[in-house]
């Protein structure tokens, strides 16, 4: 099909290091570029401009994502990333990511840092919505 050179591919690329710290597979990135190809027609300049953003800057996707899981949860940006993880949680190569895992009490040290770690991302985000808008 298309090379992985594709604005569509590179997204996948980018969009899967963020969901699950690794690149996607050539099959994976044609998925998402079939399932994104008509996606953006007729969606607000503005959402198209965070989406943008993100994708050449991907340091903001985590603030972003987290700062639209708030103000504005149907985002492009934001149904981009439910695409691309509903494709990797359907690949074999990927399914591991998604089951549960035998986790120790001293886990929830881990889960309370990463809800602060969070908290702190979505208002980097709010930050960085103003600046883009």
């Amino acid at each position: 099909m298309n090379q992985l050179g594709t604005a569509a591919s590179r997204e996948a690329q980018i969009l899967s290091r963020y969901l699950l710290g690794r690149t996607a597979d050539r099959q994976t990135c044609e998925l998402y570029e079939k399932a994104t190809a008509s996606f953006t027609r007729g969606t607000a300049a503005r959402d198209e401009r965070i989406a943008t953003f993100a994708i050449t800057h991907p340091w903001s996707l985590a603030p972003l994502d987290g700062a639209l899981a708030l103000v504005n949860p149907h985002s492009v940006l934001r149904q981009k990333l439910l695409i691309a993880a509903a494709i990797l949680e359907a690949c074999p190569a990927y399914y591991d990511a998604f089951l549960s895992q035998e986790r120790s009490k001293a886990y929830l040290l881990t889960v309370m840092f990463v809800l602060i770690r969070a908290a702190c991302r979505a208002v980097l985000g709010l930050l960085l919505l103003r600046y883009i808008r």
